[in-house]
């Protein structure tokens, strides 16, 4: 289960990327979430509540309830598609 929520998270930092708010190369669970906020706070909810639970499940070395995997699953599915649209100028 646990590497099905770093794919997810993955996802989400991969189509920050696409939409040009997160820069390439490596970065930190937090910084990311910080750059998010900064660039994109429309998605920063979202975003918040994924990179919570991914960082429970990978650092804190128990799996996500099922009640926190579909949170998580929702939560990366509604920012990438917040970060899928053009930002309102």
């Amino acid at each position: 289960e646990t590497d099905s929520v770093a794919r997810g998270y993955l996802s989400l930092v991969r189509t920050a990327r696409r939409a040009g708010v997160v820069e390439p190369g490596p970065v930190t669970p937090l910084r990311f979430l910080d750059e998010l906020r900064n660039r994109r706070p429309d998605a920063g909810d979202a975003a918040s509540r994924a990179v919570t639970l991914y960082t429970r499940a990978r650092f804190g070395h128990r799996p996500l309830s099922p009640r926190e995997n579909r949170e998580f699953r929702s939560a990366v599915r509604e920012a990438r598609k917040t970060l899928s649209w053009k930002k309102p100028s």
